[in-house]
């Protein structure tokens, strides 16, 4: 969370230590809006799956190999 200051990041803290109370989780969600941190976390999400099925690709077709492949597309199809 590089792209929030010390207050934000403070503030982000105690909500989270709260239990996240659906305003503080609002708050969070806007600020991470605002901010295009929640984009930027999925580009980052995609980036590392790609790599790790690209190490995938070094094991020999199989079926296993497959669910690995479909688990990690679903990671980043999941909406919660």
């Amino acid at each position: 969370m590089k792209e929030v200051d010390g207050t934000q990041r403070e503030e982000i803290k105690l909500i989270v230590e709260r239990g996240l109370p659906e305003d503080g989780l609002k708050k969070i969600l806007s600020l991470f809006d605002k901010k295009n941190i929640l984009e930027q976390s999925l580009s980052e999400a995609r980036r590392l799956i790609e790599e790790a099925k690209s190490e995938l690709s070094v094991f020999p077709p199989s079926p296993e190999r497959d669910e690995m492949f479909a688990l990690a597309d679903y990671a980043l199809q999941r909406q919660k």
